[in-house]
């Protein structure tokens, strides 16, 4: 067990006590590593069967019914030593990231690399990320780390909150990878992070982008490049809606021509056939291999593919086991000659793989295919009171008359004191944009709150939970405005200043304590066996209630539905006990003279870490 000497403090005041370690368990103070030979011996690996399943990961937007995939240790060994066979990582570099070990890239990419390579991890919460972006650069630069991982949200986000002063005290010289996956990779983010962060030794070349998915452990495609800066091309969206692709310029890196930034694709890189790596485009109909220059579904080929997914085998061997039509160059293909189907479509070109979008989510209207993150782009673009990374294209058939059409969904910045001429040039401007870079207009363009949107735990959007949150009601009550229709939403909308809702008095301390009291009981499984009467306010709830830092998440997270205002997780540590807790709401509510309304809704609403972690991540998008 590696534990830190920070654990080993708490634990000697009492933190660790209410878990029960197995006695013979061996610790290993992780700051007294030097080598990777400390901490495992090579012996070890030969005991255990290769084949053996060591880890079942849920994918970041499995929904209803999860998928758990199965991933043996050759599978895990594979794939970190792909990664380090293509960045040369060793014991002098040093890693710096904030992605958790919940993600397999904070778990594959971070520990498991830092473990195999020998190297250093400096890791960083996500939540302070969170509350301070420039903090993650701040980092590499106290350490001098050598390699830093995110999603590409992060590296936008930081290249639009880092203000100038933060960057005086920056020193990027040192990396000499910033992997950007998990998410689609965008040009606009790649030019605006390096223009923003030059100063402080950043080069764009420094950028290493990747594809992979959890079925493939975390890493499939990517770091190697044709040329020392990331590749992206210009492609013509016209032959792009049928599934062609016309290359307009590929030397895009060198060019100012920005007229067109959701058709300029960034290249995730060449496949390590040296590693057995083999990536096919392929037919989804057919399965047969694409054409060049056409659009297909990618399958790939190689010893980090999992076993499938756990207690499913009809979709394991529809997904993890599909056959090609017509194959006869592939060398390194699994012994059986099965591929791994990602689900996600793109194309190769130059020996380069390019990614397009999901399978899923393509919208098709009129026989055109039409990718909603370009679509979102667009609209992100059109005007500067749009949420960044907050925006939903979706598409809509109408079955009684059998057509599809595109409904739009948008949060905005401002919250309070929204004129309806505001509103009104948003959607001109989103209804102007669409048709005239994509060829289609607008069925329904719908105005939202911030945080109305569904996103995964990794950020990526849940387009497929927005639609049924949009077609089933459950979001109207965040709908601002509905172009069409104009459903106005009184407490957001103000153009008349007596329109105000109906006003309930100030809750006292009592009622707080004990709403705080029922949010205690539903996430601490101490609590949760007593009833809620038996519930103490005033003792510590880190102590008593078995409190860890998820369980303060969750708890905040709570308090912020059931009373309206933020709440850091880090208070606890100052305010232990509900009743502390509950005068400082009551001093906040106080003093921004808050009142907390009754919208008909459940008064206890629960939450789940799912959720949370949705919440914390639509911050970090779009703030």
């Amino acid at each position: 067990m590696l534990y830190t000497k920070l654990y080993a403090a708490k634990s000697y005041f009492g933190f660790g006590k209410k878990i029960e370690w197995p006695e013979d368990l061996i610790w290993v103070e992780g700051e007294n590593i030097i080598s990777s030979h400390d901490l495992f011996d090579e012996k070890l690996i030969d005991e255990i069967d290769s084949d053996n399943v060591a880890v079942l990961q849920f994918s970041s937007g499995s929904t209803g019914d999860p998928k758990g995939v199965m991933l043996t240790h050759k599978n895990l060994l594979h794939n970190v030593d792909l990664m380090q066979t293509e960045i040369d990582l060793g014991p002098d570099d040093t890693i710096a990231f904030w992605v958790p070990q919940f993600h397999d890239l904070g778990l594959i990419g971070g520990f498991l690399n830092t473990i195999r390579g020998g190297c250093k991890s400096v890791v960083m919460s996500p939540l302070t990320f969170l509350q301070k972006p420039e903090s993650w650069l701040q980092m590499i630069t106290n350490y001098q780390a050598t390699f830093t991982a995110a999603p590409n949200f992060a590296y936008e986000l930081a290249a639009r909150k880092c203000d100038n002063n933060s960057i005086k005290n920056l020193n990027l010289n040192s990396i000499r990878g910033a992997f950007n996956g998990a998410e689609p990779v965008r040009w606009s983010t790649l030019k605006s992070f390096a223009k923003k962060f030059g100063p402080a030794g950043f080069k764009l070349s420094m950028f290493k982008c990747l594809y992979g998915l959890a079925e493939h452990c975390a890493y499939s495609v990517g770091f190697r490049n044709l040329h020392d800066i990331p590749t992206v091309i210009d492609i013509d969206p016209i032959p792009l809606r049928e599934g062609r692709v016309k290359v307009r310029n590929n030397t895009l890196t060198n060019s100012n021509n920005d007229n067109s930034p959701a058709n300029n694709i960034v290249s995730t890189g060449v496949p390590n056939l040296m590693m057995q790596v083999e990536v096919r485009v392929v037919d989804q109909e057919t399965k047969k291999l694409c054409s060049p220059n056409t659009i297909g579904e990618v399958w790939v080929s190689s010893p980090s593919v999992g076993k499938g997914y756990y207690g499913k085998e009809k979709n394991s061997e529809e997904t993890f086991r599909a056959k090609l039509d017509n194959d006869d160059h592939g060398n390194w293909i699994t012994d059986n000659g099965s591929f791994l189907r990602t689900g996600d479509l793109g194309f190769l070109y130059n020996g380069e793989l390019f990614i397009t979008g999901r399978q899923k989510d393509v919208i098709i209207i009129n026989g055109k295919n039409h990718y909603p993150q370009d679509i979102e782009l667009t609209v992100q673009e059109s005007h500067n009171a749009i949420r960044p990374g907050c925006i939903c294209a979706i598409n809509h058939t109408d079955v009684e008359n059998g057509t599809d059409s595109l409904i739009v969904l948008v949060e905005i910045r401002q919250q309070k004191d929204i004129k309806q001429e505001l509103l009104q040039e948003i959607c001109d401007c989103i209804a102007r944009v669409v048709p005239g870079n994509h060829g289609l207009s607008c069925q329904r363009i719908v105005i939202l709150k911030q945080h109305s949107i569904p996103k995964t735990t990794s950020g990526k959007l849940q387009r497929a939970k927005a639609k049924d949150l949009l077609l089933n009601g459950s979001m109207d009550k965040k709908i601002i405005t509905s172009v069409g229709e104009i459903v106005q939403d009184p407490m957001s909308v103000v153009d008349i200043k007596e329109k105000k809702p109906k006003k309930k008095p100030l809750m006292t301390l009592e009622t707080i304590q004990q709403k705080i009291a029922v949010n205690v009981h539903k996430v601490s499984k101490l609590a949760s066996k007593l009833s809620i009467d038996q519930i103490d306010f005033k003792v510590n709830l880190i102590t008593t209630y078995g409190f860890d830092s998820l369980a303060a998440v969750q708890l905040t997270a709570c308090l912020k539905d059931e009373f309206g205002i933020e709440i850091a997780p880090a208070l606890l540590l100052d305010l232990p006990t509900i009743s502390d807790l509950a005068g400082h709401i009551l001093k906040q509510l106080s003093t921004l003279n808050s009142e907390v309304y009754d919208e008909g809704e459940d008064e206890n609403p629960t939450i789940s870490l799912e959720e949370i972690q949705e919440n914390i991540t639509s911050h970090l998008l779009c703030s």
